[in-house]
Order: structure tokens, then sequence, then C-alpha cells
């Protein structure tokens, strides 16, 4: 939907890749993390307003189901920060497929849904090996466990901090050469234009 021509399209592209700037440490320390909005609203005894598991305890459902729905829910804004540079990535390897392609498609007479899976699927491939590493790189990066190693550093227990470092990258590195293998058997990465 992105890659199509309509009115606001750089708004609605702007709007996917703003929690990637949101999510900067230095946008992050200036808002305080939400506690300054929090404690001033419990101030005002109306904290509750914003709290969906109170409502939804009131609704009589179960504490299973409304932990998983609240977690759901408070994981979107951490969902949409990682997706920002992947979107662009791939609306950049959607545009980089030669339009000729789909020209020549609608003059043969192809349905979109053909076009999606004989020209754009095949020709966006190379890139999802791309959009994959950068994707897990990423979330490694903003995992905890890179919390707990740099805890552990600056609590100067250096041998600690080493070998779970060294742990983390070799099992990031097993990731890679396992995605590399996993798209050489499956022949993803390859040109189609040969």
């Amino acid at each position: 939907m992105l890659n199509m021509e309509f009115r606001g399209r750089a708004f609605v592209r702007a709007i996917f890749f703003i929690p990637v700037i949101l999510n900067s440490a230095a946008i992050a320390s200036a808002l305080g993390g939400g506690d300054a909005i929090a404690s001033m609203l419990e101030e005002q005894g109306i904290d509750k307003i914003f709290d969906l598991e109170f409502y939804l305890l009131q609704t009589g459902m179960t504490e299973g189901l409304i932990i998983f729905i609240v977690d759901l829910i408070s994981r979107i804004y951490a969902i949409l920060s990682l997706a920002g540079v992947p979107i662009l990535l791939f609306l950049a390897s959607i545009q980089s497929v030669p339009k000729h392609l789909y020209e020549a498609a609608k003059i043969e007479g192809a349905t979109s849904y053909e076009m999606l899976w004989l020209i754009t699927l095949p020709n966006v491939t190379p890139h999802i090996v791309t959009v994959t590493v950068y994707a897990l790189v990423d979330t490694f990066l903003t995992s905890p466990v890179s919390e707990i190693i740099s805890d552990e550093l600056n609590h100067q227990n250096w041998g600690l901090s080493s070998a779970m470092a060294w742990i983390y990258v070799g099992t990031i590195v097993v990731m890679l050469v396992s995605l590399a293998f996993i798209a050489r058997a499956l022949k993803i990465g390859g040109s189609h234009y040969e």
C-alpha cells in the first residue's frame, strides 16, 4: 500500500518511521520514560483513567486473558519502533523492481494477485535476507540480555560480562549462519533476471 500513488502518501510513510525517531535515547531521556506524566496523574487521582487492566478486571474476564491482552497492547509501540527501518527497506526494494515488468504483465492480462506472486515477491526476496539480518541484530541489541551484560560490566564483573558477551555474539553468529544456509537452500537472495 505504501508504494501506491495516493494523496498524503509522504505523510503516511512518515507515520511508519516516526517511532524509529522517537525510540532514540535522546528522546527517551527527554520524555523521562513517561514517569513524570504518570506521577502527575497519580497526584490528581485520575491515574486509573488510562489503566486498561483495571477496566478489563471490571468486566469479569479471566486474569490470564487480561494479562495476555494488556501485554499485547503494551508491545504495539515496541513493534512499531522496530518495524520502521524494515518497512523502509522493503519499500525501497519494491520500488527497485523494474516498472516494465508490471507493464508487460498488464498487457498480458495478469491480475494484481499474479503480479504480486510472479513479479514483486521474486524480486523482493533478495532483500528479505537483508531485512531479516537487520531485524535479528536490532532485536538482539535492544533485548534485555544486552542490559544484563552492561549492568554486569558497570558492576565491574568484567570476566562474567565478557563471557556473557562472547556467548551472546556466538549465538548471533550461529543464527546468522543458519539463516545463510536456509537462504541458500531455498535460493533466496539470488538474482531473478538471469
